[in-house]
């Protein structure tokens, strides 16, 4: 009397590998795939679930063994992302799975043309930019490097210079009436060599107000209707001066002498 042979073990799953990338250009995506425990090799197959859409797969089996390579394809159509995705293995009988991480990457392709409605002309162009603080004791920076500095500022080709005034150029320093409450000779030892460089357009950043409307214990502006009404005034007379021909102040006219030069 013969025996019969011992029932097949349970049947399992692994994977070479838990995450497999299939790009949008239709390279296709493997991942090894070894089946324990089946009844019959013969009758193994071996499919890919809870697939984007687009994606296809396509299993290998390999040579007198339970497993083979699973490949997995994506096309232009199939939304690139992350997506969670089975292996699945049936005998005939019995179906056993493996999570799989498929993750659809973007292809991009570069051509040879120039599509002229982008960019400028079809190009990208980018330029250099910095910014200065003119205040406190480096305001006469320019004034030292004369024959180095703005030259060398200018071979950047820099648009839009951004110059941000703090406390030490100020230029109002009271509000007495007096022509003597004005005094630009700081700050234009910074403005005046960068209007004269590059595009001739600086950003101007008017960082802090007059010192005069400050909480003399704090340092911070007082913000009241007296104070914010010449905090606007001070910010018309700077527009005026660099941009409009100038302002009158204690019988004194003030403009910026990049305004006259260009006039």
């Amino acid at each position: 009397m013969s025996t019969p042979p011992p029932p097949p073990g349970p049947l399992s799953v692994s994977l070479s590998t838990g995450t497999v990338v299939a790009p949008q250009d239709g390279t296709p995506a493997t991942v090894g795939v070894t089946v324990s425990g089946a009844s019959s090799a013969g009758s193994l197959s071996v499919t890919a679930s809870n697939l984007p859409s687009g994606v296809t797969s396509q299993f290998v089996p390999a040579a007198g063994g339970s497993g083979g390579t699973l490949s997995l394809t994506a096309t232009s159509t199939t939304p690139s992302g992350t997506y969670s995705a089975n292996v699945v293995a049936t005998d005939g009988s019995r179906t056993a799975s493996q999570p799989l991480t498929l993750v659809i990457a973007i292809s991009a392709s570069v051509a040879n043309a120039v599509d002229a409605t982008l960019g400028v002309g079809g190009k990208l162009e980018e330029f250099m930019s910095t910014s200065f603080q003119a205040g406190g004791g480096n305001y006469p920076f320019f004034q030292n490097h004369t024959a180095t500095e703005p030259a060398q500022l200018n071979k950047l080709g820099p648009q839009h210079i951004r110059v941000q005034v703090i406390a030490g150029s100020v230029p109002w320093k009271a509000n007495t009436g007096a022509a003597t409450d004005w005094d630009f000779s700081s700050l234009d030892s910074y403005v005046q060599p960068v209007l004269g460089a590059a595009d001739n357009s600086p950003e101007f950043q008017i960082a802090v107000a007059p010192g005069f409307l400050n909480d003399p214990t704090t340092g911070h502006f007082v913000f009241n209707t007296a104070n914010v009404q010449a905090f606007a005034e001070y910010s018309a007379n700077l527009v005026k001066y660099f941009n409009k021909g100038g302002f009158t102040w204690g019988g004194s006219t003030f403009v910026s002498p990049s305004f006259l030069n260009t006039r």
